[in-house]
């Protein structure tokens, strides 16, 4: 009914239109033409049917799949932990574990999990919603049963656990794995890294690094400690950071995170480049260098400007602020 007016309206809006310029509907040419607009208006008409039909038959399908799943006993999501475990979320129990290959649901109820960095570790920590333990990757089977209040990821064969207050190392099999022990702080887990963990000295904020035998390699010294793939930094109380490779030994006594030029502006407004640069080292500290890279002074401002050619405003971290001379510098710089 609804394209059958449509069509008598079209129809009429055109005998109008072409009624202004002569045209009668008996002659040959408006035949010529009102067939070719019928013809083109039945295919526009056809295209238009089969896409009303397609987008319905699209919202069917979809509506149909939300009213299956949302009965079915699992969401859409899903995490794939390896070629054999995935995680899915039960809408009554939480997470489930389940062995694909042979179709078992091998751990039921897990509130939280977490993988480990490495593929050479294949214990994944996770939480019934009490106590956290270990399962396996691999087959999903639980390796160490939830019995610890915290726990944290594997790594380098070892993973830190919380009894009680105090912290310890296990190894995959859920054994101690040496004697050293930590008081548990909220928010501070403890994690290897290519073979060494940053550990504290508890009562003063200080940090050092502990091989996977629990033994000390570099003591408390800083509050500033951070292991890369292929280096570890250490941050002295003087702000400068000493580089160390992985067989602990010094590559560089006074690391730089960064640094760059400084520019000023002078009288007329144009910008021109200060003699000496700045630099940042350990907590972000700014110190003055020359182009060459010879360091003017220690990290101990929060922030540096160019006043001047060789004029320098620091601002220190209590928020006095001084200016230096380049030249003087120059002078009597002990680096």
């Amino acid at each position: 009914m609804f394209f059958a007016v449509l069509w008598q309206g079209i129809r009429q809006a055109f005998a109008w239109f072409f009624g202004l310029f002569g045209y009668k509907r008996d002659g040959k040419f408006a035949k010529c033409v009102w067939g070719a607009f019928a013809v083109s208006a039945a295919i526009i008409m056809a295209i238009l049917a089969v896409v009303l039909i397609c987008d319905f038959c699209d919202y069917a399908a979809d509506r149909w799949s939300y009213h299956k799943h949302a009965c079915d006993e699992y969401s859409y999501w899903k995490d794939d932990l390896s070629r054999d475990v995935e995680i899915k979320y039960n809408s009554k129990r939480g997470h489930d574990v389940i062995n694909t290959h042979t179709g078992k649901v091998t751990i039921s109820g897990v509130s939280w999990y977490a993988e480990p960095d490495d593929y050479r570790d294949s214990l994944v920590v996770y939480s019934n919603g009490k106590k956290r333990g270990y399962f396996s990757k691999n087959t999903g089977e639980v390796i160490i049963a939830p019995q610890y209040g915290h726990a944290w990821v594997f790594s380098n064969g070892l993973a830190s656990v919380e009894e009680n207050g105090v912290i310890k190392f296990i190894d995959q099999k859920g054994n101690q794995a040496f004697d050293r022990t930590f008081r548990y702080r909220p928010g501070v887990g403890l994690v290897f890294h290519d073979g060494y963990c940053i550990v504290d000295s508890d009562d003063d904020g200080l940090y050092g690094v502990m091989n996977t035998r629990g033994e000390t390699v570099i003591e408390e010294i800083s509050d500033e400690v951070k292991v890369s793939d292929s280096a570890i930094f250490i941050t002295m109380k003087d702000n400068t950071i000493r580089r160390y490779d992985k067989n602990l030994n010094i590559t560089d006594d006074f690391y730089i995170r960064w640094f760059d030029h400084l520019s000023y502006e002078d009288e007329y407004g144009d910008i021109h480049r200060a003699k000496l640069c700045y630099y940042i080292a350990g907590r972000d500290r700014h110190g003055l260098m020359t182009l060459e890279g010879k360091v003017m002074t220690l990290p101990e401002y929060e922030d540096i400007e160019a006043v001047g050619e060789d004029s320098y405003l620091c601002i220190l971290p209590s928020g006095f602020q001084k200016i230096l001379n380049g030249s003087d510098l120059r002078r009597g710089s002990k680096y």
